[in-house]
């Protein structure tokens, strides 16, 4: 088993026990250990990594930086400045500062997106402002009061279809050429026959 700065009367965990404690993935505890930002870790005769106190308090530790929005690089430099016994408080309000910067410039363009968005949203609502054609407007003059041409109970055109004719419904107009000879007797179709 490779030996580590660690005492061998500490604590030691397996990767899924590290990564738990720390609020990570296992994965997120190999790419770390990849990417240097954590030492390479001891191992059991099996294989097995194991992790102690000071590798929990630094996974802790890039947990938190991430959360933050640092990138991994950052984090390396911060990491490098800590081991070099300097504090890497200046470093982290750069770190800081920069990532502010960033942000602001995202905010920006989001809020530019959402104008955007909205403008094009409310035109979707608006009706059209275009007005019709002289010919349209007429065709729709013409079709909205149709009328019909009727001819009257008398002979002559009339504007309504549905008009009903004044006279009773049994006489007939003594002018019509058609006009059937009324029976013998007999002053109107209504009345029946004498005798």
């Amino acid at each position: 088993m490779k030996g580590r700065r660690c005492d061998h009367g500490a604590t030691r965990t397996d990767v899924g026990q590290a990564a738990k404690a720390a609020g990570i993935t296992r994965k997120a505890v190999r790419v770390y250990e990849a990417r240097c930002l954590l030492p390479t870790a001891e191992r059991t005769e099996a294989g097995y990594r194991l992790y102690n106190e000071r590798d929990l308090e630094l996974l802790t530790f890039i947990r938190r930086a991430r959360t933050l929005g640092l990138h991994l690089d950052d984090i390396h430099d911060v990491l490098a400045v800590r081991n070099r016994g300097t504090p890497p408080c200046a470093a982290v309000r750069d770190l800081l500062d920069a990532r502010i910067a960033e942000l602001d410039a995202t905010v920006a363009e989001l809020l530019t997106l959402r104008k955007t968005l909205a403008e094009t949203r409310k035109r979707a609502d608006d009706p059209p402002t275009t007005s019709p054609s002289p010919s349209a407007r007429s065709s729709r003059t013409r079709g909205s009061r149709p009328s019909t041409i009727s001819r009257s109970p008398h002979g002559s055109l009339g504007p309504h279809s549905n008009s009903r004719p004044s006279a009773p419904c049994c006489s007939w107009p003594s002018a019509a050429p058609e006009s059937p000879a009324l029976p013998a007797g007999s002053s109107s179709w209504c009345s029946s026959p004498t005798g």
